[in-house]
């Protein structure tokens, strides 16, 4: 095969992230959906969202997914 049909694939990189809802005091429920980096098993008790805010990260019930709003559409605090 010439290496005019060669094809090259670099490595890809994924960005994986979880959704949870927090305690957050923007919210007349008390809880926001954030987004945080990697994966909801490696996370320890408080992490830093995509938004820039370190929030504790308790197991949510799921009322607590049912009445968590994401924060759509984005704001700067956010």
């Amino acid at each position: 095969m010439s290496s005019r049909y060669r094809i090259s694939f670099a490595p890809s990189t994924y960005q994986r992230y979880f959704w949870l809802p927090v305690p957050d005091e923007s919210s007349a429920y008390g809880l926001v959906r954030h987004a945080f980096a990697g994966s909801r098993l490696d996370a320890g008790t408080a992490d830093k969202a995509f938004c820039g805010n370190i929030f504790a990260l308790a197991k949510p019930s799921e009322m607590d997914w049912i009445h968590a709003k994401a924060p759509w559409p984005p704001t700067p605090d956010h």
